[in-house]
């Protein structure tokens, strides 16, 4: 089994508990959880690591964008380093962790994913696995309930991320639902959601969908030699 493992989540977790900026001390910590969770729950696995690098592309889009999290003092690229000598790592300029994972799995869609973040439930198109870590729990979606995931956060934002809520009438699940009940389901989600601006319910989203959602065509309008790293993986 192959594991792809959002180790950007261990790093933050162990720095906020334990209050060390260390780069060794969080890099072993994490290495430790992750060896573990990996031992417990999917023996002989493969491990992945995906890291955060700097620079997010995300910012050309909205300078807010995650602007409200605090600046930590540890040194990102000194962890990375560390732990690309234990495992296999995948870091890339301007992509987050996430954004990696999903590229990953476009490729290994048997891959599982590990993390705690409700944020890989976009990625779990076509049977695709995503375990919780923390309720040791392994979550699959339909098609639908994956589009459904997309369309709540492309409208709804994300305070955590500062990606603003773009509703312009309430509606939730029910009212998606029965929308793709009318034979949307098989549409594209630009086309869902031009649908539900031109209805009045939302404004203008073409800025929430590249800051809340994974597309390969985003990151390749953004980022010149994303198609070698996609190749490498």
């Amino acid at each position: 089994m192959r594991l792809i493992v959002d180790t950007s989540i261990f790093i933050h977790a162990n720095y906020f508990i334990h209050g060390r900026s260390d780069s060794m001390f969080l890099a072993d910590k994490s290495w430790d959880q992750i060896i573990g969770i990996g031992i417990r729950n999917f023996p002989g696995s493969e491990i992945t690591l995906s890291l955060d690098s700097d620079n997010i592309f995300r910012r050309t889009i909205d300078p807010n964008y995650k602007s409200s999290r605090d600046k930590h003092p540890f040194d990102r690229n000194e962890i990375n380093e560390i732990l690309s000598r234990r495992s296999r790592a995948l870091v890339q300029d301007h992509l987050e962790s996430d954004d990696i994972i999903y590229l990953f799995t476009r490729k290994y869609p048997d891959a599982v994913i590990v993390s705690n973040d409700n944020d890989f439930r976009l990625m779990l198109d076509n049977g695709r696995t995503f375990f919780k870590y923390r309720e040791k729990n392994s979550i699959t979606l339909t098609d639908e309930e994956v589009l459904i995931e997309r369309v709540k956060k492309v409208c709804e934002g994300c305070t955590s991320d500062d990606i603003p809520n773009i509703k312009l009438k309430r509606f939730g699940v029910a009212k998606i639902k029965k929308y793709l009940a009318e034979d949307h389901i098989h549409k594209s989600l630009p086309y869902i959601l031009e649908n539900f601006q031109q209805s009045g319910h939302i404004g203008p989203w073409a800025d929430n969908y590249e800051l809340a959602n994974y597309d390969v065509d985003t990151y390749k309008k953004y980022l010149n030699g994303i198609d070698k790293f996609i190749d490498s993986l």
